[in-house]
């Protein structure tokens, strides 16, 4: 079972709150597939982070005479870096987006999440307890 932050954002509308779900742990589309993961997030300052890190890597490498091998074991080490932090990268992204962490919620995927969330929604998003419980998990 997976752990997912729930972040709302409160708007004045008939269209009501926005929520997002973000996964806790290794984002392995992330780690694939930087650039794409950013793109698909709408995390447009860490898609920009993502290629001029490339772009400098691959520079230094050819500077440097370095070999196929050493360079190749770089950008994997970068890229597991990134699939640590990514969802933690995408949390702060949100935070200055105006959105807040309203609850945890334990689910087997994001569908599973939200109803499991929604269904608790009254106790989750009007109480302020002093440690945040985690929706689903005993």
């Amino acid at each position: 079972m997976r752990i997912y932050t729930v972040h709302e954002r409160p708007r004045l509308g008939p269209e009501g709150d926005e929520l997002t779900f973000v996964k806790e742990g290794f984002a392995w589309r992330a780690f694939l597939a930087p650039p794409v993961w950013a793109i698909h997030h709408g995390l447009w300052a860490v898609l920009v982070l993502v290629v001029v890190v490339s772009a400098l890597l691959w520079l230094a490498a050819s500077a440097l005479n370095l070999g196929g091998a050493v360079t190749a074991s770089v950008v994997v080490a970068l890229q597991l870096l990134f699939g640590c932090h990514a969802n933690d990268l995408r949390r702060l992204i949100l935070a200055r987006r105006d959105f807040r962490r309203v609850a945890s919620v334990a689910a087997e995927n994001v569908p599973a999440a939200e109803a499991r969330f929604l269904t608790a929604a009254p106790v989750a998003r009007h109480q302020e307890p002093a440690y945040e419980p985690v929706i689903g998990y005993p």
